[in-house]
């Protein structure tokens, strides 16, 4: 709902078009990234509180060009962020419960589509779509923060083994 609007206020619905390939563009070279990264706790927040950030910008944003730049941004740390989670999730979950602990994880990842979804759509009833979007982002960012000073996630130290 809240894309495909932001596209057509731009006058074409070849934003919205615009929008998805900049943003699966930045997860795509976020998943390449992680190759490079040192794996830590310290880097997940990092990207965590600059994937807020980004998502600020792109709520603040009026030219097209700086909301596409903070979506490749915000891609980029989604990429980052998800490659590094589930690879410390599966580097500490025991073999046996691996796959129930996956299993859950995916349930959960889809139940939440259609929750936010909702929550969206009736924020959208009340409130400026730029402004849930940056409040989004706001909540994102402390996420970050909070993580970078929780000690025992800062500490969070994993190699990743590449089969």
């Amino acid at each position: 709902m809240v894309l495909p609007s932001i596209g057509n206020s731009f006058g074409s619905v070849m934003y919205y078009s615009i929008i998805y390939v900049v943003l699966f563009a930045g997860l795509f070279l976020g998943s390449l990234l992680t190759s490079i990264l040192k794996t830590n706790g310290k880097i997940i927040s990092f990207f965590w509180s600059i994937s807020g950030l980004s998502l600020m910008i792109f709520g603040v944003a009026d030219l097209f060009l700086f909301k596409a730049i903070s979506l490749l941004i915000f891609g980029l740390c989604l990429g980052v962020i998800n490659v590094l989670s589930f690879t410390y999730i599966q580097i500490i979950t025991k073999k046996e419960m691996m796959g129930r602990i996956m299993s859950t994880l995916n349930t959960c990842g889809s139940l939440s589509m259609p929750l936010g979804s909702l929550i969206g759509g009736l924020l959208a009833l009340k409130l400026n779509i730029s402004l849930i979007i940056i409040l989004s982002g706001i909540a994102i960012s402390i996420c970050g923060i909070s993580l970078f000073l929780i000690r025992d996630v800062r500490t969070i130290t994993f190699q990743k083994e590449i089969s």
